[in-house]
């Protein structure tokens, strides 16, 4: 019986073999390079944690700071005094602005021009003086003043003062109606003015 042979030696794996020297320079060029990855992330990781360090500690003084101002802003006290300046100034104001709504409301009725004795009315304004109604008549010939006051030895003293303003010129004061209410510290006074030619105030 005779064996016939088909597998030819074309048809048989190849064995590669490598050098020692090769496989050496593989082995150690593949440790240098997870060598360099290794110290990258390790340089990286390094740098991220010294800027969270760094982000920390600022935010602690920032945390600090804020607590400092509002325990500054909590323990702040308003001075009494310019607590009863700016009380005064707020009645002044309100006291201004009411007689100007009044003005402007009389204004729409009548022909005459309120502006100048607005004006005079604000620029002589004495504190402790409240006017709540102002009447003007006859071309401002004729004036009716209506408020209260602190004190009613206030009165003379801002008469005087009006009788400065130009456009008060002539006009004196003459009827007062002074009254006094009861519990109540405030005088309520009603003014109403004289022509030029009119008696002279005793």
């Amino acid at each position: 019986m005779q064996k016939i042979e088909f597998y030819q030696a074309a048809f048989r794996p190849v064995k590669i073999a490598l050098p020692l020297s090769q496989i050496l320079s593989i082995v150690v060029a593949t440790l240098i390079i997870l060598a360099a990855v290794a110290g990258y992330q390790y340089w990286m990781l390094e740098k991220l944690q010294k800027e969270y360090t760094t982000i920390s500690v600022l935010d602690k003084k920032q945390q600090e700071v804020v607590a400092q101002m509002t325990q500054s802003i909590s323990q702040m006290t308003v001075s009494p005094a310019l607590a009863a300046q700016a009380d005064t100034l707020k009645g002044s104001i309100a006291n201004q602005e009411r007689l100007l709504a009044i003005l402007r409301k009389q204004s729409d009725t009548h022909k005459v021009s309120f502006s100048a004795f607005l004006q005079s009315l604000m620029d002589y304004h004495q504190e402790g003086i409240a006017l709540q109604g102002v009447g003007i008549a006859q071309a401002g010939v004729l004036l009716t003043l209506e408020g209260v006051a602190t004190d009613a030895a206030l009165l003379p003293r801002y008469l005087e003062g009006l009788k400065q303003a130009e456009v008060l010129q002539g006009v004196g004061f003459s009827v007062f109606e002074v009254t006094r209410e009861e519990r109540d510290a405030k005088v309520h006074f009603q003014i109403s003015s004289r022509g030029e030619d009119s008696e002279k105030t005793p």
